[in-house]
């Protein structure tokens, strides 16, 4: 089974709108656009107040997948939308991982595993217990382009589910 690996790094490449009340200035130097490496990237969650975000997915090794997400917090769900391209034919798994560490750009690992704050085993995004980066399957055309349109009411964008400085592989 050939996998192909992408991640979109929900920090280091995200750069997010907030509140009309947000103070200027706030947002950690990693999170600005102005660290130059994937190394910066915060390994934990950023404490924000934030609604959207827009992400840019690069590929690892020699995959080639690419694309944007918007991230919009909609009451208590967060809504994922755009598109992947440079995919297999057929379904890939979508998951938040544990870091936005992209230093092992050759197999992703330095992403470690599902984020899993609360000690859950793995299950479908509708499962009662689930890893909180649980969020199912995208599935990619004949072309290799994936429309990603996902709602989620336990992934955050702060908070202790936030998925903001981790990463989707």
């Amino acid at each position: 089974i050939k996998t192909t690996l992408f991640l979109l790094v929900v920090g280091l490449l995200a750069y997010f709108v907030g509140s009309p009340n947000d103070p200027p200035n706030t947002t950690p130097a990693a999170l600005s656009g102005s660290s130059p490496t994937a190394q910066s990237v915060v390994s934990g969650p950023v404490k924000t107040n934030r609604e959207r975000a827009i992400c840019v997915i690069h590929p690892i090794g020699d995959s080639g997948v690419s694309g944007t997400l918007h991230l919009v917090k909609i009451g208590d769900n967060v809504e994922i939308r755009g598109m992947i391209e440079g995919l297999t034919p057929g379904k890939h798994g979508f998951h938040i991982h544990e870091f936005g560490d992209l230093s092992d750009a050759k197999t992703g690992k330095s992403t470690g595993g599902h984020f899993n704050p609360t000690n859950q085993p793995h299950g479908r995004q509708d499962a009662k217990q689930r890893h909180v980066g649980d969020l199912g399957n995208i599935e990619a055309d004949n072309n290799g382009k994936a429309s990603v349109n996902i709602r989620d009411s336990v992934i955050q964008l702060d908070g202790p589910n936030s998925i903001i400085g981790r990463s989707v592989v």
